[in-house]
């Protein structure tokens, strides 16, 4: 059998060896946590549940790992992340921050909903409570049920309705559950929160999905260094006026070009390529380390990889030699038109969400990390069910960056809320009233990146780890 490594993790300046701990959440949650800095990763899913984490946390530490004493040692061969962007902090996490308010506020008017929905607000029952209701897990079941009919229907019998059908219901899949789970917000059980994600593994290994969005994109949102979302193919996208400008970015301006660009790259560089680019790489678009717990694990990787290979660029074409009435057209069309229209809804999506003009902006001007997470951020459609429905929650971007571990049913339900918290400490809540509205805003603001240069980031100075925040 393979051997687990040791599990050491820095949080707010101490290290921590985890190896032991038997983690709620399970033990892919503490293998995000491995050899890096996850400090800001612990605040994002502790806020809820912060005295009883901290009591928990304090248990495991350890002095700093001998090896430290080496220049560079540990850093070059564990603690990658810091060995690349810095010991320093890259949040303020002193408790006299103007956010240090604004964050307890997003608490207490948390705690209240729960406490009214429930009427218990322990740590161990906020733990359960944040997850998904029944009727939430019992619609996904119905999507899982209609996509995996629509998958059966297209690839045995040759249905062209069920290959125009697949990406739309595959979509309200993903969006009503994948998302959750892959933020621990789908069920208390850690291990659906772990399995579930792999029925659907579409676009991108769940594995390498943690990296990009849950460590990366989520802690350093429109960090035009730290996002791997920032970095993807930077010479033929740019997503941030930060960014170098390149000749190919030129293009950005035609935007049936850029849905197609964005589409293909989803569909097939990235479930297809770039995971094993990345893997190779040992890094997530130069942004976040990976970190494999085990060989067998890796080995997993692998191989979940090239079936999801076959079946999407494979098999289609496969069946072009035994049945001579499959022709070559109709390969073509099965084994592009669903992913790649899956893709154009998913960018469609997931683009509004912070890349827009008053995101980018606030790039440069919070040192907090709660006010960032608002700040580069957008909501739209808040009280609109139907919004809620087809996007899984996605429109409540700020809510969610705020509370990625509440499930995006109780978001939409808090929504209002966290509104008013935001209007009463000043902090930017950007809202637009509709998709078109929100749409039509990041489009704009793609095409922008077209022609401008790039702009000199002016980091605001924050504090050490040494003023590491006591327990609430």
């Amino acid at each position: 059998m393979s051997k687990t490594k040791q599990i050491v993790t820095r949080i707010h300046g101490k290290y921590y060896d985890l190896t032991d701990f038997q983690h709620p959440g399970g033990p892919q949650t503490i293998n995000l946590a491995a050899d890096r800095d996850a400090t800001e990763i612990w605040e994002s899913y502790h806020q809820l549940t912060r005295t009883r984490a901290w009591a928990v946390l304090s248990k495991y530490e350890m002095k700093e790992p001998s090896s430290m004493s080496e220049k560079n040692a540990t850093h070059d061969e564990r603690f990658r992340d810091l060995a690349r962007f810095g010991e320093e902090a890259a949040f303020d996490w002193s408790n006299d921050r103007k956010g240090a308010a604004f964050r307890d506020d997003i608490v207490a008017e948390a705690t209240a909903y729960f406490e009214g929905l429930r009427g218990d607000c322990t740590d161990i029952a906020l733990a359960k409570y944040t997850k998904a209701p029944w009727h939430r897990n019992f619609m996904s079941l119905c999507f899982l049920a209609a996509f995996y009919t629509c998958c059966y229907h297209m690839f045995v019998y040759e249905s062209w309705l069920a290959m125009f059908a697949a990406p739309f219901v595959g979509w309200l899949l993903v969006a009503n559950y994948w998302h959750d789970a892959l933020h621990f917000a789908l069920s208390a059980d850690w291990r659906v929160n772990k399995f579930a994600p792999y029925l659907f593994p579409y676009f991108m290994i769940p594995f390498i999905w943690f990296y990009q969005h849950t460590i990366g994109h989520h802690v350093h949102t429109n960090d035009p260094e730290r996002d791997p979302d920032m970095n993807f193919a930077p010479k033929i996208l740019r997503f941030s006026a930060f960014k170098k400008l390149y000749p190919m970015h030129r293009f950005q301006k035609y935007r049936l070009w850029m849905l197609f660009l964005w589409s293909l790259a989803t569909s097939t560089l990235k479930p297809l390529l770039r995971d094993h680019m990345t893997r190779m790489q040992g890094w997530h678009s130069g942004c976040v380390p990976l970190v494999f717990p085990t060989p067998l694990r890796k080995n997993m990787h692998i191989a979940g990889r090239f079936v999801v290979l076959f079946l999407m660029g494979v098999w289609p074409y496969a069946r072009i030699f035994e049945w001579t009435l499959y022709s070559f057209f109709k390969a073509h069309c099965f084994a592009w038109i669903p992913s790649m229209t899956l893709s154009a809804i998913f960018v469609a999506n997931a683009q509004i969400n912070h890349l827009n003009e008053e995101n980018e902006h606030s790039n440069s001007q919070s040192s907090d990390f709660f006010i960032h997470q608002a700040q580069t951020s957008t909501s739209f459609s808040t009280g609109s069910y139907l919004a809620f429905f087809l996007t899984g929650g996605l429109n409540l971007q700020i809510e969610h960056h705020l509370l990625p571990g509440v499930n995006h049913w109780h978001l939409f339900k808090m929504s209002s809320a966290i509104r008013h918290v935001c209007a009463k400490h000043g902090v930017v809540y950007t809202h637009r009233e509709s998709f078109t509205e929100a749409f039509q805003a990041h489009l704009k603001f793609n095409e922008s990146l077209a022609v401008r240069e790039q702009k000199v980031r002016i980091k605001t100075p924050v504090l050490s780890h040494a003023s590491r925040p006591k327990a609430a």
